[in-house]
């Protein structure tokens, strides 16, 4: 974990269970890049690890079957945070990296969608204006999708 930097990551789970850490239980998942998270299963702190677990991936209905391999789909994809943490150990500062958030991994929209939430909207005339106002000339974008398979065009959107 060393090479890891504060940032935002898009990452799968690779390992996961409830372990005991100064004698009470905590939830833990390993990250393919090699971070570690710890959520509590204090009283308070609860219905955050529950729903971050849930956001990770994890299908079970009862906690304890968060030691069950295949209990979170490996395939599934979060976006972790990843923050500096100051602590004090014996009257001297440290600091650690730790996962601060597990966020859901925002998806593109579908031409459908795209279609009926930018509908109304003159996105267009926006965009040449702010061209105008920074002096950028506008361009047709050109490039192969990887969510859709095939060359995508500005002029492919149908607004």
């Amino acid at each position: 974990m060393s090479d890891l930097q504060p940032g935002k990551y898009v990452v799968t789970v690779t390992d996961h269970g409830i372990v005991k850490l100064n004698e009470k239980p905590w939830a833990k998942l390993m990250f393919s890049n090699g971070a570690v998270w710890y959520g509590s299963l204090s009283d308070k702190a609860a219905p955050y690890t529950t729903k971050n677990l849930v956001t990770a991936g994890f299908s079970g209905t009862k906690l304890e079957q968060l030691n069950i391999d295949g209990a979170i789909d490996p395939s599934h994809k979060v976006e972790i945070v990843m923050d500096n943490e100051d602590y004090e150990k014996n009257g001297e500062t440290k600091t650690v990296l730790k996962v601060k958030w597990i966020n859901k991994v925002a998806e593109k929209m579908s031409d459908a969608d795209l279609a009926v939430t930018l509908g109304g909207l003159n996105v267009d005339s926006m965009l040449a204006e702010a061209r105008n106002d920074l002096g950028v000339k506008g361009e047709v974008v050109v490039k192969k999708s990887p969510l859709l398979g095939a060359e995508v065009t500005t002029e492919d959107i149908p607004f």
